[in-house]
């Protein structure tokens, strides 16, 4: 049985602090991004669940510790190329410590699956999300190539209907200097 292409590859990086010799002293995307781990790329259904069914779930992950899914050739740092002229979108979850852990593996998956499933208007203006635990929320940053209230406004409501859940939401301009 063959497994079902994706429309675009998209590479799978993982971030914590600890990876870093001196956290506090990262001052440039490149020296960050040497730093980060590129783990994965998949180019099909199968093996997209094949990694998401092994790694740590993000409720897991160490505080400051990140994920990041883009599409392949695009880097996960604001000055790449492919989203030079975007910015991003920037949802975040409180920590309910009750349902902590199955709430945010469900709102990650359907970011998730919403990119590699590239079944929404606009899809094509998406190069990636990233996941970043932090002490008292989550932050989902959905990086997008153009800056457009009408975008931000169209992802804000829809990752609202499909979890059914409300979300602080920020669009963040890529600024570079």
């Amino acid at each position: 049985m063959n497994d079902l292409p994706l429309e675009r590859k998209w590479t799978f990086y993982y971030d914590t602090p600890r990876m870093h010799k001196n956290y506090s002293d990262i001052k440039s995307d490149t020296k960050w991004l040497s730093e980060i781990e590129e783990f994965y790329t998949a180019d099909s259904i199968g093996n997209f669940w094949r990694l998401y069914n092994n790694i740590i779930p993000p409720s897991k992950i160490s505080y400051k510790s990140t994920y990041y899914m883009y599409e392949n050739n695009t880097k996960p740092f604001d000055c790449d190329i492919n989203h030079l002229n975007g910015g991003s979108l920037i949802f975040t979850i409180p920590y309910d410590f009750q349902q902590e852990s199955k709430e945010i593996e469900n709102v990650w998956l359907k970011f998730l699956l919403t990119l590699i499933g590239e079944n929404t208007d606009y899809s094509e203006y998406i190069t990636g999300v990233s996941l970043q635990k932090n002490r008292r929320d989550y932050a989902i940053k959905l990086s997008l190539r153009i800056k457009s209230e009408e975008l931000n406004d169209y992802y804000i409501k829809h990752f609202t209907e499909i979890n059914k859940k409300e979300f602080d939401a920020k669009f963040q301009s890529h600024e570079f200097h």
